[in-house]
């Protein structure tokens, strides 16, 4: 994203049947989160994007809430109950893998190649999930191209809570009881997000990476899965919200300003995400080659995101071009690489273990 995520889910409709235009989503929202942490390369549009990089993560956020929504409620529909404890396992088998595989190799490489005395608290922070918490009190991990892995540390604790929320919303039996829950949720997180501003605690990053702080995409991920019926026939809508959102997010001042705009701009990209993915999900996809290779790259889209940082800190330190340009795309060539290895050899071994936890019939796989 985070950092993203992160982590990819299966797209699915319903039993059987994908939303084969969100892996494009997830691409994009990649695509976004690399631009924005390369260096700046002095190219118009490109410096713009990289400004605005940053919505990728929540694109991410939005995302997943909506998928896992989506399947989570579809589940109590079914079944009537829901396997919670399948649930976290079935997100173990997708994220702990290869996440802990590159963190443990980031140790021995720091421990062979490194300089400098190795932060072995901030290793522990990786380890527990907690290193959301850790950055919003001391700032990004500073171990080499961990920084936007606080992003799985806050998607861990999403997942963690998830389930009851979707018990919590179904279980609420009228409109205005749900209304009045989420009034109170969204009202707690921007409380908390004005009392940093006055407290000792650096307001960025802690506004960024914790969930009680920066949480209007999650919710608005949960919101279009609960929602979902209701939103078809109205692409026009769809399409004016996001245009909308993203010129207003182009123009916005950066968020990364300590001030009250973030109170505003952290909203606008919810809108704009929940839009996007609305837009998408109604939709019927299309089938050109493009896509077809956008959408794989989709598909690996977590391992895109849990490599490319070290894959930049590769490229510019080697730089092969002497050209922060082409030096950035060598990045992206062997991000792509290393994922799509990870993805086919690796990961997939325990995407098929998954499937032994699945609740749903058909390719269900979350």
């Amino acid at each position: 994203m985070n950092n993203d995520n992160n982590s990819i889910e299966a797209p699915v409709k319903a039993s059987g049947e994908y939303f084969l235009e969100l892996d494009s989503i997830r691409f994009l929202a990649f695509l976004l989160i690399f631009i924005h942490h390369t260096n700046d390369v002095s190219i118009p549009l490109v410096s713009d994007i990289q400004r605005i990089g940053w919505i990728g993560v929540d694109i991410f956020l939005c995302l997943s809430a909506f998928l896992l929504t989506r399947l989570l409620n579809l589940e109590l529909k079914i079944h009537g109950k829901l396997s919670i404890g399948k649930f976290y396992v079935r997100r173990i088998l997708r994220i702990w893998p290869l996440y802990f595989v590159y963190i443990t190799f980031i140790l021995a490489a720091t421990n062979i190649f490194g300089t400098a005395e190795i932060n072995y608290t901030r290793f522990a922070t990786l380890a527990t999930f907690t290193d959301n918490i850790a950055t919003a009190l001391y700032g990004f991990n500073p171990i080499l191209a961990t920084g936007h892995l606080w992003t799985i540390s806050y998607e861990e604790q999403f997942y963690l809570l998830l389930p009851f929320f979707v018990l919590l919303a179904v279980r609420l039996e009228t409109y205005w009881s749900r209304r009045l829950v989420l009034v109170i949720v969204i009202s707690i997180g921007l409380m908390t997000r004005k009392l940093l501003m006055t407290s000792n605690v650096s307001f960025q990053p802690a506004a960024w990476v914790l969930p009680i702080t920066h949480f209007e995409s999650v919710i608005a991920g949960i919101l279009l899965a609960m929602n979902y019926r209701k939103l078809f026939g109205k692409k026009s809508l769809f399409v004016i919200l996001s245009i909308t959102s993203f010129i207003v997010l182009w123009l916005f001042p950066d968020p990364e300003i300590d001030d009250l705009h973030v109170l505003i701009s952290y909203p606008i990209v919810a809108i704009f995400s929940f839009s996007l993915i609305a837009l998408v999900v109604t939709q019927t996809p299309g089938q050109s080659l493009l896509l077809r290779v956008i959408r794989y790259l989709g598909k690996i889209s977590y391992g895109l995101y849990v490599f490319h940082v070290l894959c930049l800190t590769l490229a510019y330190h080697f730089n092969p071009f002497r050209n922060i340009f082409f030096d950035s795309l060598i990045a992206l060539i062997a991000c792509i690489l290393f994922a799509a290895l990870s993805f086919e050899i690796f990961e997939k071994k325990f995407l098929k273990l998954k499937q032994r936890y699945g609740t749903l019939t058909g390719r269900t796989l979350i």
